[in-house]
């Protein structure tokens, strides 16, 4: 049964880490800073010191008697642990939401499983069960160069496409600005709407050849 509830317990972390970043795609009026202390507080601050005051009787004297440089160790790197996080929300904000992930955790998830074995017990990794664990990094990794690829293409992709669309823009603007330069050249060339032409005697709107008469003889309209 343990067994069991571990795994369990594995997947829904798993599923609420891999979706944790996602209402970060709804805010329309908070900046990336307000949804990060938001996000820093809940989930470093709030709710692990609730959950250690429910489970752990005394708390605060099992801190009382750990020693100095024991408590030390594990403050520094739940510091580094903190400036990772935040260097992982900056990278969802540029990169977005499915790299930052696919590099982020499968960089920490390789690191995470082979370091400590390398530090504590480096002997079992030559046996059946390293040598499983060290196919599962090099699967690990490759997926991560793969992510990493994939992403540098789409970025070319992009800037590509932004080009391209700003090269249209600038033709489009020129011809524009070719046909005003042109009717103002050549305002001759712009011609009446079809019937409606003006009487140069009486300076009103005429019809007919008896208004296309009074616009001079260079103009014939067309029949």
């Amino acid at each position: 049964m343990g067994s069991e509830l571990g795994i369990v317990l594995a997947v829904a972390a798993g599923l609420m880490v891999g979706n944790c970043m996602l209402p970060l795609n709804y805010l329309r009026k908070w900046r990336w800073e307000n949804a990060w202390i938001i996000f820093t507080l809940v989930a470093l601050v709030l709710v692990p010191w609730t959950l250690a005051f429910l489970r752990v009787p005394n708390l605060l004297s099992v801190y009382s008697n750990v020693n100095s440089a024991s408590f030390m160790i594990p403050l520094l790197f739940g510091a580094g642990w903190g400036v990772a996080q935040v260097l992982f929300g900056l990278a969802v904000i540029r990169a977005g939401m499915a790299l930052s992930f696919a590099i982020t955790i499968g960089l920490s998830a390789a690191l995470g499983s082979l370091v400590p074995i390398l530090l504590r017990h480096p002997q079992a990794l030559v046996t059946g069960r390293g040598l499983v664990l060290l196919l599962g990094q090099l699967l690990m990794v490759t997926g991560v160069v793969v992510c990493c690829w994939a992403g540098r293409r789409r970025e070319r992709e992009q800037k590509a496409d932004a080009a391209t669309a700003t090269d249209l823009s600038g033709a489009d603007a020129s011809a524009e600005e070719c046909r005003r330069a042109d009717a103002i050249r050549f305002p001759e060339r712009s011609v009446p709407a079809q019937g409606v032409f003006l009487d140069a005697g009486a300076g009103k709107p005429g019809e007919g050849d008896a208004g296309a008469g009074a616009l001079g003889s260079d103009y014939s309209p067309t029949r």
